[in-house]
């Protein structure tokens, strides 16, 4: 199994088109790792949307060829969250993100474990797929001031 990382914005560079890296997670909780799912119009899929810049994850380029998943807006950049279901498996509560372009998932490039390695869209393996999972861990509830 992968060491655990988040997907995070490189450098937290609030640029559009900004690449999309998988990086272990800081303890601060800085907001390029920070995500949210936006309900889209079409039923089912969500816009993954960045807290440091508001942008969404996307394709570039819209390019229905496995490639490098890019961090900008453009027409087609929404995502399935689908469950990754095994028997007895670790991965209760781990999820695909299918893009709705071309049904690719979001994947750790070569299933490198190193830091800041690359995330691409590339079609979802039937096995070996620690590098195509993902969990959503929700904010810490905020202390409240008097």
């Amino acid at each position: 199994m992968l060491d655990a990382q988040v997907m995070d914005i490189y450098g937290a560079n609030p640029a559009p088109a900004t690449n999309v890296i998988a990086f272990p997670q800081k303890p601060s909780g800085t907001d390029n790792q920070r995500w949210r799912l936006v309900a889209s119009p079409v039923q089912g899929y969500y816009f993954v949307q960045s807290l440091l810049n508001g942008f969404v994850l996307d394709i570039l380029g819209a390019n229905t060829a496995a490639r490098d998943a890019d961090h900008r807006v453009s027409a087609e950049n929404r995502w399935y969250r689908e469950p990754a279901l095994a028997p007895g498996s670790q991965r209760r509560g781990s999820y695909f993100l299918e893009s709705k372009l071309n049904g690719f998932v979001i994947d750790i490039r070569g299933a490198n474990t190193a830091p800041a390695t690359q995330l691409i869209a590339f079609p979802k393996k039937p096995t070996g797929i620690d590098n195509q999972v993902w969990k959503f861990i929700p904010r810490a509830a905020r202390p409240t001031t008097a």
